[in-house]
This record gives C-alpha cells, sequence and structure tokens, in this order.
C-alpha cells in the first residue's frame, strides 16, 4: 500500500497521475541509459531461438522495447505485438518493426496480413503505469492487459518499468493478473 505522509493511501489515479507527469519530463539521454540497462537485465529471461515472446510497441515515455524487440529478432525468437480490436486485444507474429503500423490509440501495432500469435504459455513482456514489489500493476486503466490475461491465464508475465513507477504496494482487485517478474534497471525482482 503506498501512503501519504499524512497516512492516508495513494489511490492508482494519483499513481498514475505521478507516474505520467514524470515520463513527460524525461531527458532523451537518461531514458536511453536506462533502456539499455533493462535490455541487460532482460537477457537471462530471454527464451532460446524459435520460442515466441510477446512484447509491446512502447509510446509516450514507457519503458522502451525497441532495441528488445530488435535484440529478440535477431536472436531467432518468434516476437508477436499487440493489436486492438474493440474491447480486445490479440498478439501478433512480427519478423521486422516495419510491419507496424499506427493503431489505437496511437500505438504502432502489426499491420494486416501478420500472422496471429498461438502460444498460451509464451513470456510476456508488460507495460505498466506502475508496478508493485508484491508482483502487482497499475495499467492505463482500460483492462486490455486484465482481459488478455483473463483469457490465456498461462503466460508468465514480466512487467518492465523505470525505478520512478516501482512501489511498495497499492491496493488490487481480483481480476489483477500478478507479474512473475518486475525489471527495472537497477533491479530484477523475482514474484512468483
Amino acid at each position: 500500500m503506498v501512503i501519504h505522509s499524512s497516512g492516508s493511501q495513494i489511490s492508482k489515479q494519483e499513481i498514475r497521475a505521478y507516474v505520467l507527469q514524470k515520463r513527460r519530463t524525461l531527458l532523451p539521454e537518461e531514458q536511453q541509459r536506462w533502456d539499455e540497462a533493462l535490455l541487460e537485465r532482460l537477457h537471462p529471461l530471454f527464451p532460446s531461438a524459435g520460442t515466441a515472446v510477446y512484447a509491446y510497441t512502447s509510446v509516450r515515455g514507457e519503458a522502451s522495447t525497441e532495441y528488445l524487440i530488435d535484440e529478440l529478432l535477431k536472436r531467432g525468437c518468434r516476437v508477436a505485438l499487440p493489436r486492438v480490436f474493440g474491447r480486445e486485444m490479440r498478439f501478433f507474429y512480427v519478423t521486422d518493426r516495419s510491419q507496424l503500423v499506427a493503431g489505437a490509440y496511437g500505438i504502432p501495432e502489426p499491420a494486416d496480413g501478420c500472422q496471429e500469435a498461438d502460444a498460451p504459455k509464451a513470456l510476456v513482456i508488460t507495460p505498466g503505469v506502475g508496478f508493485s514489489k508484491d508482483g502487482n500493476r497499475i495499467g492505463y486503466g482500460a483492462g486490455y492487459y486484465d482481459r488478455f490475461f483473463a483469457a490465456e491465464p498461462d503466460h508468465m508475465a514480466v512487467g518492465i518499468c523505470y525505478g520512478f513507477q516501482l512501489f511498495p504496494a497499492f491496493e488490487t482487485e481480483k481480476h489483477d493478473k500478478k507479474m512473475a517478474y518486475i525489471v527495472t534497471p537497477e533491479q530484477t525482482i523475482k514474484v512468483l
């Protein structure tokens, strides 16, 4: 639980406002340094060549996946990225970032013609506004990842974020999926 100095709990909305404001002020060189450190920390979690990894395309100051996607493709992993269909999100394989087109919310997503992913136990590199040290995640509030993990619960979820997005704990809901790992530029937390 995150507590104000007054003793009251900080809400998810307050955490979102804090993190989104902080992300808007990131210096490009600072973000690049953090993204490179994240990639190094993620290496031990990478599966072998030919194995599927579900990732995301980063936007608006999120922990960047640009290097990550390139590295996974270079290693021969099958990389799948999300595409939004109404209130649902499904993953599609890409072989190059050039296969991305503008999608929902201005987020790049796989173009028509990309093959739908079919790996119900794949590692899922998961974005979030905030994460707790006990494996919980705060998203943007639209519930896409909550619905995805409810439909495909066997995935191992790995949350990646910058250090200022990590909190001791916060209130959760019963449908929230716990991350197996939380990875920041400074540390890897094994949760499950």
